[in-house]
């Protein structure tokens, strides 16, 4: 008597895509959430006021200011250079020199590079750069960060479907041996000789 069990496989093979398909969305999902709000987070810390800075002035980069930063503690403790790029401008005859309020480990402007940025009239030495600021260093992290995260994301994918595939090989060869035993294909030994 013949048995057909490639439906049951087909409904395993389904059900164990689906469980492992749920888990990583959900995983995946969870995930996301809880970095998107805390990067959101961070971005409103992160928001000027521009209102306050009514006037476009071209500023000189005069150089850059060189401080170490530390990373980690005890045995894991690191120090890097960064820099911080400092501005020479004028206004109403007033010549203004101003550092900047965001360091990197590379130095974003070069001596002698010109760029626009925004002053407040009322205080002429608060200077914010639109191109150059805390957020726009954030926004830049995150385009790293995504790139960096599809390697992981890229590599569930993958190990999902070779989980996936090697249930399926697994059920179905199992199954194939159970059917060609119950057809009488394939000889079982009789482990009662070697007593």
């Amino acid at each position: 008597m013949k048995h057909n069990n490639s439906g049951k496989v087909h409904v395993f093979s389904v059900i164990v895509i689906a469980v492992f398909l749920s888990a990583a969305l959900v995983i995946g999902g969870f995930t996301v959430w809880i970095l998107s709000t805390g990067f959101k987070e961070m971005e409103s810390e992160m928001n000027v006021n521009t209102a306050e800075y009514d006037t476009t002035v071209t500023a000189t980069i005069i150089g850059n200011r060189q401080s170490q930063m530390s990373m980690g503690e005890g045995a894991d403790a690191r120090t890097s250079d960064v820099y911080c790029p400092i501005y020479r401008y004028e206004y109403n005859n007033e010549t203004y020199t101003v550092s900047g309020d965001v360091s990197s480990s590379d130095a974003h402007y070069a001596e002698g590079d010109v760029t626009s940025v925004l002053i407040s009239s009322a205080h002429p030495e608060k200077m914010y750069d639109p191109n150059y600021n805390a957020k726009s260093e954030f926004h830049s992290f995150m385009g790293e960060a995504k790139r960096m995260m599809l390697i992981p994301a890229v590599t569930g994918v993958f190990l999902t479907v070779g989980i996936v595939v090697a249930v399926i090989i697994i059920v179905r060869r199992r199954m194939q041996i159970a059917q060609m035993v119950s057809e009488g294909n394939v000889e079982i030994a009789d482990d009662s000789r070697w007593d």
